[in-house]
């Protein structure tokens, strides 16, 4: 039996060992989250990804712009994984600029959204789509946030 007990104290010092590590590396990451603007880059994605209606409206208009249909063809939905990947930025004055993915069937690109929530709606001050491949990698387009006023 006493040849055991090296093994068990190795078992220990190895098990302490680990515990030691991910101590520090979790005090690390918790330092890192307090520092720096994690939290609140956090709480503005959870905000967007509860409103829907942020994203949805500028996608649709985004939809029917003729430009963007003729570069990414016709716009998949926003899926909730495209607001978790991009970045939303929220302001004191109920404005918000955020980017999301979006994709086509013929390309990808982001959707570039500045809106204010006023009364309860969103008033979109700009709507931009930026091509993520193709020939027209790079490229802009400016969509008309009053599409469907008009």
């Amino acid at each position: 039996m006493d040849h055991h007990l090296p093994l068990a104290k190795k078992g220990r010092r190895r098990n302490r060992l680990w515990i030691i590590s991910l101590s520090g590396m979790a005090l690390i990451l918790a330092g890192l989250f307090v520092v720096t603007d994690m939290p609140e880059a956090t709480v503005n994605l959870v905000r967007a990804y509860n409103d829907s209606e942020l994203y949805e409206k500028a996608w649709a208009k985004a939809a029917v712009d003729e430009e963007v249909i003729e570069i990414l063809g016709e716009l998949e939905p926003v899926d909730k994984l495209a607001i978790l990947e991009g970045e939303v930025i929220y302001h004191d004055d109920n404005t918000v600029d955020a980017t999301i993915r979006i994709s086509g069937n013929r390309g990808r690109g982001r959707l570039d959204i500045t809106a204010r929530k006023i009364t309860g709606n969103w008033v979109y001050s700009r709507i931009g789509v930026r091509i993520k491949s193709g020939r027209h990698k790079g490229k802009t387009i400016e969509v008309d946030p009053e599409v469907f006023k008009k």
